[in-house]
């Protein structure tokens, strides 16, 4: 008798619920306890009203409503497709005269029925709480109908990614954990590789293309996400239609899948060399990732042979069901692996694609950043806070353009380990007519290039970025001033006629400063933050809706001391020789290497070590004057506040007073 194929089947559809009911029942009972029982115990609570708000429903028990919405769908995938895992169970169902499709159909239906409705019914609990509480107000009925679809959406996708992967896989734990590691996978393979690129591409810049992709690539680190930024319509309907094209791919998987694969860990034989060489790819650039830390080649080569050996070895042995693997035809597989793995290493550390001399045409660039940081590239992304960077003066774009072409053809030696300054760290971003944005990055020893960038940095447009310039051209309420390092000190100046001069003089500072001063860092007396009159501020306190401008307080701003001093604000914005009980110097041969000072005084060597105690308070504003917090050098010093609090330090070659050498020298 010919069976007639139907996506309802009254016997199935019962034994479902029968058997897997308790699978909805579980997702309702966690939906409902952490958004409209957290939204009543936040409403009931004075303390939380009186100080917060809740403007949209993924505020509310936010991390549990993420372990539910992950979870319980995959669960669902599982259990409903369970009967395809065991041998038995699948020999009886497809023994039955229902067709496959119908099979596949009914407990796809089942599945989405059971986690579907505790999702409707819990934002109509959570309707009406929000009518319930005027604590709830900010919630409006546009943001339950977002919650409603995003999760509504997202559920179907989990649960139809599960039976697709469940298709693949003739183990129920193996189905699990491969719904998991696929969902993160493209994420964590692309982090992966960017940072693996690191080492061998010159400018590559694993941080902005991490940054700038990795969370669009995983939906679970995409949904992390919800409870502060919205997620583009789009990216909700592209999940929608994946959900829809993962359930059409499972059953077409299901139709060709044979019984026997029952308890197999790959059900399909050309999915199994894509297995194999999958886990030994992702060993290898993992134990590469975790190698490269130590900072050699030797090392890095090493991590890329014992993670892709490591993981060519397991995936084998997941395959055979055995640890008996140790064949010629195991070794030959792995070498032809390793051969093509070599291939792709020449290739890239060769540069053969151009990557590393590719610097954009005049014509073909539109505007440039140029800075030591990818932050103003990424924070509109981060906080949806747009940072004007780019500029799009001619003169500035040449200059940028002729030191880049200087750069990647002369390569300088790059710094590996992020001990350094961050002004050794340069990016360079263009954004390009055609629309796209090309990005590089380097740790150079800034002294290698000091003279090819005195061009660009002593430019009026790159001080307006770095140094803020168009917020002192702004009304200011505050000016504070922070000192760094040795005392907790600050001042805010607030009067007005006080802080239009003090804009004036930051400017001509700003405007004076050399290329020397910009890249040594350490040299500062504190930090001047620049707070905007009240009237350009939205409602609110504005050191939440957007962060003060910062300009560094360096040592040579002559002019500025002498206001302060003039003033009287000097004493409480930076550090005096009277606050300094004594300082300590240590002449150290042998450590002109990137050192923090503190680590010299404890390691320090006594071979050909001198060291002095100095109390003399002309001899302390001299060494506070010239002594950097951080950099490379063989004169160290350490001072001991009047408090007891320890600072340390270092002299660079030229900066040495005499003083300090004489009564070095004469000890």
């Amino acid at each position: 008798m010919r069976s007639k194929t139907s996506l309802f089947n009254k016997g199935v559809q019962k034994q479902n619920i029968k058997q897997h009911g308790w699978i909805g029942l579980i997702y309702l009972v966690g939906l409902l306890f952490s958004v409209p029982l957290q939204m009543i115990l936040f409403a009931s609570d004075e303390n939380q009203t009186q100080y917060n708000t809740i403007e949209h429903l993924f505020e509310v028990g936010f991390p549990i409503q993420l372990l539910f919405v992950f979870i319980v769908p995959v669960m669902a995938g599982i259990f409903l497709f369970r009967y395809l895992q065991v041998t038995s169970s699948a020999d009886m169902i497809h023994s039955l005269p229902i067709k496959r499709e119908e099979l596949f159909g009914n407990h796809l239906i089942s599945g989405i029925m059971m986690l579907l409705l505790p999702v409707w019914i819990t934002a109509l609990t959570a309707f009406i709480t929000v009518n319930l509480y005027t604590a709830l107000d900010p919630i409006s009925s546009s943001d339950i109908w977002s919650w409603t679809v995003v999760i509504t959406v997202m559920t179907l996708f989990y649960f139809s990614f599960s039976v697709f992967v469940g298709m693949m896989t003739g183990m129920s734990v193996a189905q699990g954990i491969l719904s998991f590691i696929l969902l993160m996978l493209p994420a964590g393979v692309f982090f992966l590789i960017t940072t693996n690129l690191n080492y061998f591409l010159y400018g590559f810049s694993t941080q902005y293309y991490s940054s700038k992709t990795i969370i669009n690539w995983s939906p679970i680190l995409m949904m992390n996400e919800l409870n502060y930024r919205d997620i583009p319509t789009g990216q909700i309907a592209i999940y929608l239609l994946l959900a829809v094209l993962f359930s059409f791919a499972a059953l077409l998987l299901y139709r060709f899948r044979h019984v026997e694969m029952a308890t197999q860990a790959i059900t399909f034989q050309p999915l199994r060399p894509i297995f194999k060489y999958g886990v030994t790819f992702c060993a290898m650039i993992v134990g590469g990732a975790y190698f490269e830390m130590y900072g050699t080649t030797g090392w890095l080569i090493f991590g890329y042979i014992f993670g892709s050996l490591i993981g060519y070895l397991v995936a084998e042995m997941i395959l055979q069901k055995t640890w008996r693997i140790f064949q010629v035809k195991t070794f030959i597989h792995y070498t032809a692996y390793a051969g093509v793995i070599i291939i792709a290493a020449i290739l890239i550390n060769t540069d053969a694609l151009g990557y590393e001399t590719s610097v954009p045409d005049n014509e073909e660039i539109d505007s440039v950043y140029f800075g030591h940081s990818l932050y103003p590239l990424t924070a509109e992304e981060d906080t949806g806070q747009e940072i004007e960077v780019f500029l799009s003066d001619e003169n500035y774009i040449q200059n940028v353009r002729e030191f880049h072409e200087e750069l990647v053809q002369r390569q300088p030696k790059e710094i590996k380990r992020l001990t350094s300054p961050s002004k050794n760290e340069l990016v360079i971003a263009y954004q390009l007519k055609n629309g796209s944005t090309l990005v590089r990055q380097y740790r150079i020893p800034m002294e290698t290039v000091e003279k090819e960038l005195a061009g660009i940095m002593e430019s009026e447009s790159y001080k307006r970025i770095e140094y803020h310039i168009e917020d002192l051209d702004q009304e200011l309420d505050t000016i504070t001033i922070t000192a760094d390092g040795l005392v907790n000190k600050n001042v805010s100046i607030t009067d007005k006629e006080e802080i239009k001069e003090l804009q004036q003089i930051l400017k001509y500072e700003i405007s004076s400063l050399k290329i020397n001063e910009m890249i040594e860092e350490g040299r500062n007396w504190g930090h001047i933050l620049l707070e905007p009159a009240s009237s350009d501020n939205l409602a609110g306190n504005p050191s939440f809706d957007e962060p003060q401008a910062s300009i560094p307080w360096k040592k040579s701003f002559d002019e500025l001391e002498s206001w302060l001093d003039e003033n009287e604000y000097l004493e409480q914005a930076r550090t005096l020789p009277e606050e300094i009980e004594k300082m300590e110097i240590l002449h150290q041969p042998g450590t002109r290497n990137y050192t923090y000072p503190d680590q010299v005084f404890v390691e320090q060597n006594d071979m050909g070590a001198k060291m002095v105690v100095v109390e003399d308070n002309d001899m302390i504003e001299e060494a506070l004057q010239h002594y950097s917090e951080f950099g490379t050098g063989e004169y160290f010093v350490q001072f001991t506040t009047i408090d007891g609090m320890r600072v340390y330090g270092v002299f660079s070659d030229n900066e040495v007073p005499e003083s300090i050498l004489s009564k070095l020298n004469n000890n």
